[in-house]
């Protein structure tokens, strides 16, 4: 627990700290911003091999089975996933207040170049709205963590695996 207690608290803060260098450089409001979002993926995995390493050069005395590198791997981006929850909140709240307007004028210009009409991008944008609450951006934050989480540890723990061969036989 300890361990990835530590690697969640790394990765949060580097998941913060790179939020923070988007919106210093203004790149969140790039059409590229997709890209930086993607290679933040690599974070966590990153968190996760190197939470793999410690635990089987400590605890697991060299070994590690596939449900503990998934746990591990799993508990580093739920708890991850709520400090940057949290943080995104506040991000929306306090540091770009402005941010979730910006999100909505693209969304309506994307609507607009595909034809739809007035009514329907009215609807859509008042729907939407809803979901850009305090509550809902922790959730869905969380949310997503939570899945992105279990992919990447259920593909870390067939990568990174050891099991010990005198607990098999």
């Amino acid at each position: 627990m300890k361990i990835a207690l530590k690697y969640a608290l790394i990765y949060s803060g580097i998941n913060i700290v790179w939020g923070l260098l988007m919106f210093v450089t203004d790149l969140t409001r790039s059409d590229m911003s997709w890209v930086f979002n993607l290679l933040s993926m690599v974070i966590p995995i990153i968190c996760i091999v190197m939470a793999t390493k410690e635990y089987k050069a400590t605890i697991g005395n060299g070994w590690m089975k596939f449900s503990d590198v998934f746990k591990q791997g799993l508990l580093i981006c739920v708890i991850g996933g709520i400090i940057t929850a949290a943080y995104t909140v506040l991000y929306v709240s306090v540091i770009d207040p402005e941010f979730m307007t910006f999100i909505q004028e693209k969304q309506m210009n994307k609507m607009l170049e595909m034809g739809m009409p007035e009514e329907q991008i009215e609807l859509a944008l008042n729907q939407s709205a809803k979901f850009q609450t305090p509550f809902w951006m922790f959730t869905w934050t969380l949310l997503g963590s939570i899945l992105i989480g279990t992919i990447i540890s259920l593909i870390m723990a067939a990568v990174l695996k050891k099991p010990n061969p005198e607990e098999i036989a």
